[in-house]
Parts: structure tokens; sequence; C-alpha cells
């Protein structure tokens, strides 16, 4: 029979047509028409005062040395002087003299041997006259007469009978756990956990603390160091260290004391900037 090849996923898939992707077109950047505001906590608070540089404590640096002209002698120049040393000797190769008289080649494997006339030995096996005949070859063997091939067949498997036999009724599931058991009815478990329900009362709450009785609002004023001319004072001087000093302006009803009064209220009020 032909293989079936059929499979649920090919029987219930059914092909979906894939919508083309449109691209997303890129967003072109607009830059904002409101100047850019770069003032920072920093450059609102921080005036620039001018200050001195703090000195510096550390000990100024001098050479320590001598203008005496510098004596290299030392104990190994002193004790190993130079000592004058021989060229070395070279020894000149003998010239080499061809011999003026023939060179004898003769040796002693060439004076002492005589060549002998040797004859090749004959052999001992008969001469083979090439005999034909038409009987064929008889290729018999013990071995092949006494182990033959056999039909080799596979063995049955060895399978004991039953000794147990087979049900023929109908399969009863009923086991012993079901007939055994017997159903009860449950009955929950009452809770004696009070109701969780909120106590209604007829009164008002009272709803007054310390801090709303004792709390006075107060309004908070602004450190007169965060304005470049602090309202309600004259700019007099500035110190050596670099503090703006200013006085405080004087009411008119403050006009009838005496200029000695006047001075001593108006003092200097040293803001860092």
């Amino acid at each position: 029979m032909p293989f079936d090849g059929t499979t649920n996923h090919r029987t219930s898939y059914v092909p979906y047509e894939i919508e083309r992707r449109v691209p997303r077109q890129k967003q072109e950047y607009k830059p904002s028409s409101q100047p850019f505001e770069d003032l920072t906590t920093h450059r609102l608070n921080f005036k620039g005062a001018l200050g001195e540089i703090t000195k510096s404590f550390k000990p100024e640096y001098n050479k320590v040395g001598s203008d005496a002209r510098f004596d290299g002698s030392t104990e190994f120049r002193d004790s190993f002087q130079p000592w004058q040393v021989p060229p070395h000797h070279i020894q000149k190769s003998l010239e080499y003299n061809p011999p003026t008289t023939h060179m004898d080649l003769g040796t002693t494997s060439h004076l002492a041997y005589v060549p002998h006339q040797l004859s090749y030995v004959a052999p001992i096996r008969p001469v083979s006259h090439g005999r034909r005949t038409n009987v064929p070859f008889q290729g018999n063997s013990t071995m092949k007469e006494d182990f033959r091939a056999w039909e080799a067949r596979r063995q049955e498997m060895i399978k004991k009978d039953h000794q147990i036999p087979k049900p023929t009724g109908k399969f009863d599931g009923l086991s012993t756990f079901k007939s055994h058991y017997l159903p009860y009815e449950i009955h929950p478990t009452e809770s004696f956990k009070p109701s969780n329900a909120a106590l209604r009362n007829s009164a008002p709450f009272e709803s007054g603390t310390l801090y709303r009785s004792d709390f006075t609002p107060k309004k908070n004023e602004i450190c007169p160091a965060n304005y470049p001319s602090p309202p309600g004072y004259i700019f007099e001087s500035v110190d050596s260290r670099g503090h703006k000093m200013f006085r405080k302006m004087l009411t008119p009803e403050k006009n009838s004391f005496s200029s000695t009064n006047e001075k001593n209220l108006a003092k200097a009020i040293a803001v860092i900037s």
C-alpha cells in the first residue's frame, strides 16, 4: 500500500495572505522657536564675589648645592688603571703547494684482486614441457565435502501457555473503595468572628488638633541676598574680603532721632553672595 502522508497540520492548516508592511515615515526634527532658558540655581544664586586668593604656607624651594667643581674620582677609577693590551696574534695558514709528480691511484684491492670467469648454476627442478589436457579440474576437498551449507531459518519465539484463563464477561469497573465508601453530607464550620460593621454616631466628628489650633500662618520672606540690589537697603562699600556692605534705609518716623542714634540703628549688613 502507498504511504499515507496526510497529517492534522496539513488538513487543518489554512494559509493566510500576509499584508504588506507599510514603512513608517521618519518624523522631521523641528527645533523650538522659544529661546533656551539655561538659568540654573547655581547661576541664579552665585553672584561671583571677588575675594583674595588663599595664601600658601608651603616653604619656598631653595636649591641645595655648591658652585665648586665636581670631583669625578671614584675608588674604581683610582684602583683600576687602564693597561695596554697587546694585539691578538693571528697564525697565518700555510699556502697550498700542489705535488709535481704523478699521483698513484693504485689501492690494495685493485692490485691484489684477480678477476675470475664464473659459470651460472643450472636449476635442479625438472623441465616443464607444457602438458595440456581436456579433463575438467576436480576442486573437491575434504572441507567442502564435510562442511556443507545448510539452509538457516530464524528460530520461532518460545511462548508459554497461559495458566490463568481469560475472562469472557463484561469488565466490572467497581473497586473495593467504591463499594465500601459512603458519602456523608458536609456541614461547613460556623464562624464566630464579629461582623466588620462600622459604628455610626449622630454626633459631629471633632477634627480639631493641637497643630490646627496653635499653628499661625506666616508669610515666606525672600532672602535679600537673592536680589542684585536688596530693596530697603543702600549700598555702601565692599570690604577686604569681597563682601558688599549695605545699610538699611530710614523711615520718616525715625528722622526725629539724633544723629548718634541714627548711626547706631543703621548698621552695615554683610551679604555673602
